[in-house]
């Protein structure tokens, strides 16, 4: 499930820096429609992944004191 099949299947030409690469699939705006959905419900999640990964750090090096960041930590 990639951007370019979702632009494909809108019926958008799916560029690659300068070029033009060819659709694979044909056009299909309700699986065009899906593909996008899908593609913003997989940026949010991992938007929200990483925030929870970033606050987890933050609670271990300012709150628990736990030495969990000086462990992971190159610059001893």
């Amino acid at each position: 499930m990639q951007p370019n099949t979702a632009t494909a299947s809108g019926g958008f030409p799916v560029k690659f820096f300068l070029w033009q690469l060819p659709g694979f699939i044909g056009k299909d705006e309700p699986l065009s429609e899906l593909l996008f959905m899908l593609h913003e419900w997989l940026g949010w999640i991992i938007l929200a992944l990483l925030v929870l990964h970033v606050s987890g750090a933050m609670f271990h090096w300012k709150i628990k004191r736990d030495n969990v960041m000086k462990r992971m930590s190159l610059f001893d």
